[in-house]
């Protein structure tokens, strides 16, 4: 069995002072290693805030009239203003999230229940319609 250590004899002396030496060093080593991730976080935050800053002066002032209108009011050309509010509900969602946020297909025909050859072929069919619109072919 082992003996206890009573801290009399000298083995127990060195025993204990390196024990409390390496208590010491560890306990030092986290509070720096804790310190110096704060100050990481503080740049990383501030980095953030510059870039998040940036990009709310890039944006477009309030006083832009179209600002707060839906996206087919936002256009300026009316014939596509005008083609496009002829459009189905489910084919301008088609053709907004494959063109605008470039979504996949496959996505879009899950989001919409839809087979993945209908949705591209929905999609195929509206362009070639809006294009023939704008050109005045279509009556």
């Amino acid at each position: 069995m082992r003996e206890q250590n009573d801290g009399i004899l000298e083995d127990n002396v060195l025993h204990n002072r390196f024990t409390s030496y390496l208590v010491a060093a560890i306990r030092n080593r986290k509070i720096s290693y804790l310190r110096q991730k704060l100050r990481l976080q503080a740049l990383e935050l501030s980095y953030e805030m510059q870039a998040l800053q940036a990009l709310l002066i890039s944006l477009p002032m309030d006083d832009e009239p179209l600002t707060g209108l839906p996206v087919v009011e936002q256009l300026e050309n009316y014939l596509l203003q005008q083609a496009l509010r002829q459009i189905k509900e489910h084919e301008l969602y088609i053709l907004f999230a494959r063109a605008l946020y470039e979504k996949p297909y496959a996505e879009i025909a899950l989001e919409l229940g839809m087979k993945l050859k209908t949705v591209t072929s929905i999609y195929y069919r509206l362009i070639e319609r809006l294009r023939e619109e704008l050109r005045g072919d279509r009556e």
